[in-house]
């Protein structure tokens, strides 16, 4: 997955680490300043967006091992 900006959820995690994904589904965004990170399995597709205190997440960070670990932590210490 790359992180596309600074973005808290991702604090103290590598740029291009691997998340679970478990289904087929994408969604399209608006405003692309929105997009805090991207992946590609076939296509590229938006992986997180974040707007305020709004986050959103395409993955399945509670099934994601020690990096799905970090972002709910951050999410916790926000």
């Amino acid at each position: 997955m790359e992180i596309k900006r600074d973005n808290i959820l991702f604090k103290g995690i590598n740029n291009f680490s691997d998340f679970y994904f478990d289904h087929s589904y994408a969604f399209e965004v608006i405003n692309k300043t929105d997009i805090s990170s991207t992946c590609e399995f076939g296509i590229n597709f938006v992986s997180s967006i974040n707007k305020g205190n709004i986050f959103g997440t395409q993955f399945h960070p509670e099934k994601s091992a020690e990096n799905g670990k970090k972002v709910l932590l951050n999410f916790l210490n926000l």
